[in-house]
């Protein structure tokens, strides 16, 4: 038995009545240390709450957070976050429940520390980011020199990337330290997120739109344009012929053509098979124009002009 756990103690009290009758009283258990046999610890526990009559629940509570060590109070605590053991909604039951299972159990330490180590921030925020923390460093048993720097270490590798870079150059000494400058990464970021647009930070973004834009149009110059107006006004996908979707997201930019044997577009949009169904002279989409025919009857001749060439 580890040297923190003792056998019940009796100590001689003497009584009020004349008779001068002698009673015993149980003592409390020495206070519960991390590594201390805890089914034997619990049952002499048990035995000194028998001993003292009915209790309250809230009064079975504080005769067990007496008789822990600081660093199981803190393990216990860290179990019932993010409320408290002396909270009226926690029974005495439940913490006991709560450290049969932490110290009864077995559990493999090493996966359940790698467990721990890939815990992530996600939407949390940072302060529940750290109550998880401390939940699952409860199963890990980590040394107790080792373990305020495990959290702070997790906390480190869970929060998100700029953060981290952040915590990684100040090099924070503990947790209390990280979630601060955390804290205050966050804020700045937060900050400059809402802050509006300058003139000239829209100005340099118009011009940025706009010389994408020019470098969009000379692409597209060098070979088939990715969309062409219709008739209808729809913009229509060279490679296939639909309007869903621009040309450059077709997924028959690489198909080969059973007509002309091209690569980036099907056969029933292939230029080289369709006939052409108007004169040379009027373009794709335009309206078909009225031809008026006119005879002419008289034609003047007009000698065509010339030009002297003279030295002088």
């Amino acid at each position: 038995m580890a040297t923190g756990t003792s056998a019940p103690k009796l100590e001689r009290h003497a009584a009020s009545s004349p008779s001068l009758l002698t009673s015993y009283q149980v003592a409390p258990p020495d206070k519960y240390n991390i590594g201390d046999s805890w089914k034997t610890w619990s049952l002499v526990f048990k035995v000194y709450l028998e001993e003292r009559g009915t209790l309250s629940d809230k009064d079975k509570k504080v005769a067990l957070l007496s008789c822990l060590s600081i660093k199981a109070v803190e393990e216990l605590q860290a179990i019932c976050e993010p409320s408290e053991p002396l909270n009226d909604a926690i029974q005495f039951e439940d913490l006991m429940d709560s450290l049969n299972k932490r110290y009864l159990e077995r559990t493999n330490d090493t996966l359940e520390r790698n467990k721990f180590f890939q815990l992530k921030m996600g939407s949390s925020s940072l302060k529940e980011f750290v109550t998880v923390l401390k939940k699952a460093a409860a199963s890990c048993k980590f040394p107790t020199a080792y373990y305020n720097m495990a959290l702070t270490d997790g906390f480190i590798l869970g929060v998100p990337d700029h953060i981290r870079s952040a915590l990684i150059r100040s090099k924070p000494s503990n947790l209390p330290e990280a979630l601060e400058l955390a804290e205050t990464v966050q804020l700045s970021k937060s900050s400059l997120d809402a802050r509006p647009q300058s003139s000239g930070d829209l100005n340099v973004n118009q011009i940025q739109r706009k010389g994408h834009q020019r470098t969009t149009q000379k692409k597209g110059q060098k070979g088939q344009p990715s969309s062409a107006p219709a008739g209808n006004g729809d913009q229509r996908c060279q490679s296939c012929g639909r309007t869903d979707h621009l040309r450059r997201n077709c997924r028959h930019l690489e198909t080969t053509c059973n007509h002309c044997s091209k690569k980036g577009h099907i056969e029933a949009v292939c230029r080289a098979k369709q006939k052409p169904s108007s004169p040379p002279s009027q373009r794709s989409g335009q309206k078909n124009q009225r031809v008026t025919c006119v005879r002419v009857n008289n034609v003047e001749s007009v000698a065509p002009p010339f030009s002297i060439l003279t030295k002088i």
